[in-house]
């Protein structure tokens, strides 16, 4: 079998895009996972995808300068997507840092190789908890399926960075924040009543030693939410999970 250089191109074009959307997947874009391995699982999915999906550019050689523009386009288009399944994670995060901050978990910060930042124990627990989630749902599944179907809404060579794109952006940064806020509520509404309630008992008894009463009132309270969030998350993930795909495929399409 003989390949042409057209065909060669349209690979790296695709394998650009896919290499991209993965980098926002935690599972395979961290940099836990060996630089070969994330590699070959991007040229794996482009050469089992490129072959069903059809193509907008023309069948003949394309020239340097026009060729990198087109690399740099799929690499936007393939960030853009990802950026949807990063967020996805990311408001969990959210939510976690603000429990662990107002419970006192946030003393304690190390970096978790899985992302590559730094963070408190409750959130590298939550997000292990959504990747555990993420691949038991079949989450990995559905976002192959999506990033075949994007190359059938979305051709190579034919994103634009348009205003549709711009305000997609825009609202799921705003969805990011509101959902990790909204998951992270019913801990952090309990925990700021009990520091009003240490407040009060601060005024009432000046004898009691307030601060070192709450900060160990104020954790077990934080680790008993966890307790209780977890199983209830379930849910909340598997239905964020599903709308990832949907999600990236109206963002890169609304040009």
């Amino acid at each position: 079998m003989i390949i042409s250089v057209a065909q060669f191109q349209l690979f790296v074009l695709s394998a650009t895009r896919t290499l991209a959307i993965l980098s926002g997947v935690p599972v395979l874009g961290s940099a836990a996972v060996p630089v070969r391995v994330r590699l070959a699982a991007g040229l794996l999915i482009t050469l089992v995808i490129v072959p069903l999906v059809p193509r907008a550019t023309a069948g003949e050689p394309m020239l340097v300068g026009g060729y990198l523009v087109l690399v740099a386009m799929e690499l936007l288009t393939g960030l853009l997507a990802g950026f949807v399944v990063r967020t996805t994670f990311a408001a969990l995060s959210i939510g976690a840092n603000l429990i662990g901050t107002l419970a006192g978990f946030s003393a304690a910060q190390f970096v978790n190789p899985l992302t590559n930042m730094q963070g408190s124990p409750l959130d590298q627990l939550i997000l292990l908890f959504s990747t555990t989630v993420f691949l038991i749902v079949n989450g990995h599944h559905q976002l192959i399926v999506a990033i075949a179907r994007l190359f059938e809404l979305v051709p190579l060579g034919t994103f634009i960075m348009g205003a549709g794109v711009k305000e997609g952006l825009v609202r799921l940064t705003l969805g990011m924040w509101l959902s990790g806020v909204q998951i992270a509520l019913p801990i952090v509404a309990t925990i700021l009543a009990v520091d009003v309630a240490m407040g009060l008992l601060a005024k009432t008894a000046p004898q009691i030693q307030v601060f070192f009463l709450s900060l160990p009132l104020k954790i077990a309270i934080g680790l008993l939410g966890v307790t209780a969030l977890l199983p209830l998350l379930l849910p909340v993930l598997h239905n964020m999970f599903n709308d990832t795909a949907r999600h990236m495929l109206e963002l890169v399409q609304a040009q």
